[in-house]
This record gives structure tokens, sequence and C-alpha cells, in this order.
């Protein structure tokens, strides 16, 4: 049997193109891999952007919590408490100082 030049010729252009079909299906692989590797990273930005906007929320609350609370203070306002009498604690307060503008 005799192998012709164009038979031959024929087997390599079929090796090289299952060749590039090969490379080019790993090449797409890779660029899906490559997309799903963004869109993770992506989910895990967007998950960090929440978890630092919660703190900062958090601490905002906190320090309008802490100020209110130490001009609540400074005001003397009603704190709730009650004195050993069992009266409100500002009432008897307002008591002794009416019995000194008396």
């Amino acid at each position: 049997m005799t192998v012709t030049m164009p038979a031959i010729v024929a087997v390599a252009v079929a090796v090289v193109a299952a060749t590039v079909a090969v490379v080019t299906a790993t090449v797409a692989v890779v660029i899906a891999a490559v997309a799903v590797v963004i869109a993770a990273v992506a989910v895990v930005t967007a998950t960090v952007a929440v978890v630092i906007a919660a703190v900062v929320a958090v601490i905002a609350v906190s320090i309008a919590v802490v100020a209110t609370t130490a001009v609540a203070a400074r005001l003397g306002g009603d704190d709730g408490g009650v004195d050993r009498y069992g009266k409100d604690a500002d009432t008897h307060q307002a008591h002794h100082s009416n019995k000194h503008h008396r």
C-alpha cells in the first residue's frame, strides 16, 4: 500500500483541526471558570459592603444613643428613679425646692 502525499496532508490537517478544537474548548472552560471567579468576587465584595454598612449603622446608632443619654442627663430629665420613700425622685426634689422657695 502506497501512502500518497495528499493523504498525509489530510491526516495532518485533521490532527491540527482536532488540536485547535481541544484548545478552543479548553480556553472556553478557562473563560467560564474566570467568569465564575469574578462573580464570586462580586458577591463577596457586595457582602463585605453590606457588613460594613451594618457596622457603620450600629456605631451611628450607638453614638446617637450615648449622645441623647448624655444630653438628657445634663438637662436633668426624669430618670425614672424613686427615692427611699418610694416617691419619684424628681418629684421629691421638686417638693424640697418648693419648700425652700416659700
